[in-house]
């Protein structure tokens, strides 16, 4: 297909090796972090329902990160209630912090979760979000499985011949 030089061999070689070994290494800790981002959305199911007023709604930046911050007034206390989680169970961006924060606008009223751990968030969460990541790293793992069968099958091969 393409004629690569040997320096150039070794070089794709060798990203694809650090590919590999990065995509093991985050594949190990969704693997290890997905029960507890379950559990996060199994507490967020049966959370207790607070009506409030949005009091304040941004995003601001921390070095190269964002945070979102919500503010809440329950209706029927002066209480102030700050969320920077929107939902349990999901690992949120800076866009879809940017997003969640013009969703809410200061002055109108809606509704917030009380969790039994005591968490505050906007929505319940997604089972199907908190194990995203998880699939992206099994994906990983199937992958190296595959290349090394196929590595494994060209060498029996090889040495028969």
């Amino acid at each position: 297909m393409f004629n690569l030089t040997e320096k150039a061999n070794q070089r794709l070689k060798k990203a694809h090796d650090l590919f590999v070994l990065t995509g093991l290494f985050f594949g190990f800790v969704f693997f290890i972090a997905t029960p507890f981002q379950l559990y996060a959305v199994y507490q967020g199911q049966d959370a207790e329902r607070i009506d409030v007023e949005v009091t304040y709604s941004g995003v601001y930046h921390v070095k190269d990160d964002c945070e979102l911050e919500l503010e809440f007034s329950p209706i029927n206390s002066d209480a102030e209630i700050l969320i920077k989680d929107a939902r349990p169970g999901d690992f949120a961006t800076c866009g879809s912090d940017k997003r969640t924060a013009k969703r809410y606008k200061k002055g109108e009223f809606s509704v917030i979760y009380l969790t039994s751990d005591g968490d505050f968030y906007v929505e319940r969460g997604s089972y199907l979000q908190a194990v995203t990541p998880l699939f992206f790293s099994i994906s990983v793992y199937l992958y190296v499985f595959v290349f090394l069968r196929k590595k494994e099958q060209k060498e029996k091969a090889n040495n028969n011949a």
